[in-house]
Formats: structure tokens, sequence, C-alpha cells
């Protein structure tokens, strides 16, 4: 049965006849598909199922219009496939041409023009979520922990005891000084002194540092400070250095990481140089 009898009789009511119909145009559906997708291969919104599924749609258009005295069915399914193809590429009018989706680029398409290269464009664009930023913020956790567990513990151990029940276990003040054995108020003295302590410790630096990283380096250089104080900038920072390298000496190993840190060292180089250092001491 040719695919003009075929459209007749689907027109007459005969609907079961339009997958024979498909089977016999099939092909040059899928030829013309192929065609089409070859020539548009640079677009990323749509593939030759796309076309080969408006194809069928295009069939259903073309047995609709048929009327066998204007021709044969398969110049008219090629028309009504143009159609479709362009619906699909979006492509019809002038404005659909130029919205921006019409130029967009397949990720698999390669990243470079040298064939040897299977590199996809998919590949050089960065990931949102690597994990990194975890890993970074959980390595600065770990540091701050350390370095302010070592402070706690270089304080007298009431203000150890106090301060570790207080920030580290959320007891409250009146807890605090059943544990210690003191009134409330004792208590209170008690966990402020212990921050006294560690702002004066040799950790305060990299406290400072790990938590408040803004720094005024106008700092101890204006005129009020030499008139206060009998030194200049550069005389005050001798004097910080030659204190620094006194504190090294008889530091452990979290003070040594503190004040290397304190002196220009990241976290990880300082605690590298302390603990080299402390082996050798």
């Amino acid at each position: 049965m040719t695919n003009e009898d075929l459209a007749t009789r689907i027109q007459a009511g005969e609907d079961a006849l339009t997958f024979q119909l498909w089977e016999q145009c099939k092909s040059f559906i899928c030829k013309q598909a192929y065609r089409w997708a070859k020539a548009w291969k640079d677009r990323a919104d749509f593939d030759v199922d796309d076309l080969i599924q408006a194809g069928y749609f295009a069939l259903c258009d073309a047995v609709s219009s048929f009327q066998a005295e204007r021709g044969s069915f398969i110049t008219l399914l090629d028309m009504s496939l143009k159609t479709r193809f362009q619906e699909v590429a979006r492509c019809q009018t002038m404005t659909q041409k130029l919205e921006p989706i019409n130029g967009a680029v397949s990720l698999d398409a390669p990243a470079y023009t040298d064939p040897d290269n299977e590199v996809t464009i998919g590949d050089t664009i960065p990931a949102n979520d690597t994990g990194f930023e975890d890993v970074e913020e959980s390595l600065y956790q770990q540091q701050a922990a350390t370095i302010l567990h070592e402070a706690v513990d270089s304080i007298p151990k009431r203000q150890s005891d106090a301060i570790n029940l207080y920030y580290f276990q959320w007891k409250t003040h009146q807890e605090i000084a059943d544990c210690l054995n003191v009134s409330t108020s004792r208590a209170q003295q008690i966990v402020k002194q212990g921050l006294k302590d560690i702002r004066k410790s040799v950790y305060a630096p990299a406290l400072t540092e790990l938590f408040y990283s803004d720094q005024n380096f106008y700092q101890y250089s204006g005129f009020a400070y030499w008139k206060s104080s009998g030194m200049s900038s550069p005389e005050r920072a001798a004097i910080i250095k030659e204190r620094i390298e006194t504190q090294y000496a008889s530091a452990n190993w979290g003070g040594k990481v503190s004040l290397l840190h304190r002196i220009g060292y990241s976290i990880e180089t300082a605690q590298i140089v302390a603990t080299l250092d402390s082996r050798t001491a």
C-alpha cells in the first residue's frame, strides 16, 4: 500500500494504519533529522532524537492536510518536517534566532582544537561544591581549638578549670561555684581573671589573629605614642622581637607555634618549625 493510499484511509478514520505509514516513512524522517542535527551540531538544547520525535507529529500534520490531487505524500511530509524541525530549533522568527539559548554550546564539546586532547568544556568548569571549603574550615577549627586549649591550660589550674566549665561545658556561674566550692561572685571573678591571663599570655597574638584578623598597622606610629613611651615604632618592634625570642626559648610546643605565627609564619609552617625545635631542644 502506497503512502498516498494510507494517508487517504487514515483521513477516512482508519487510525490504526498510522503506525504502518510511520514505518514506511521512518527512514526518510530519520534521514532528514540526522541532516538537520548535523547542521546544528553545536546546539546544546536539542538533539537528533528530539527531531525524530518531532517527525512523528510532522507525519500527522501531513496526513491531516494531504490532498491526492496536489502531489505526493513525501513532498508534503518534507514540508511538514521543516516546519516541525524549525519549531524544535526555535528559529522560526528573528526574535527566536537571537535568543541566547540558540547560541549555546554543548558541555560535551571539545574544549580545545587539538584532536588528541579529550578534555570537554564541561571538564573545565569548576564544581560549586568541591568540599575544599569544608576541609579548609575544618583545618581552621582544629588549629584554633589546639591553640585555644593550649592557652587555657597555660593559666593557673583553678582559672583553667573555670574557663573549661563555663565555655566548653556550658556550666553556669552557680554550677562552677559548686564545683570549685566557692561563692557565685567568686566564680565569676575566677572566670574573668582567667580571660585576662589568656590575653596576657604568649598565645594572645595567635588567638587575636585567628579570631580578629583585622589589624591596625598605624598603631604605635604616631607622635602621641612616641611622646608617651619615649620610643619610636622601630624601637618598639626591636624590643618586642627580643621579648619574643626570650619567650620562645622557654615556651612549650603550643607557645612556640603561637609566637612563630605572631611574627608571620602560617599556622602549618609554625607547627612544623615548633615540632623540629622541640625535638632538637
